[in-house]
């Protein structure tokens, strides 16, 4: 189970770290990133329970605190 929880966090881990940087501009990743995790928390008729759970509780924050402005789209087109 610990296993199936660390391959369902990789995505977020790596995004958290993309996001992070202070050696290149990152607002621009914002809108390419929230769709790619939104997406990999769809639930799927395979998922045990907990992950299940899990899923739920991570892409309830995901659409609901990261809004995308006007920054954030100008990023991606520039």
């Amino acid at each position: 189970m610990l296993q199936l929880l660390v391959r369902f966090l990789q995505p977020f881990k790596q995004a958290t770290k993309e996001l992070s940087s202070s050696n290149y501009p990152t607002i621009n990743l914002v809108a390419l990133w929230k769709p790619t995790l939104i997406n990999h928390c769809q639930i799927t008729p395979a998922d045990p329970v907990p992950l299940e759970i899990q899923k739920r509780r991570c892409a309830g924050p995901l659409t609901e605190w990261v809004v995308l402005g006007h920054q954030e789209k100008l990023g991606v087109l520039l």
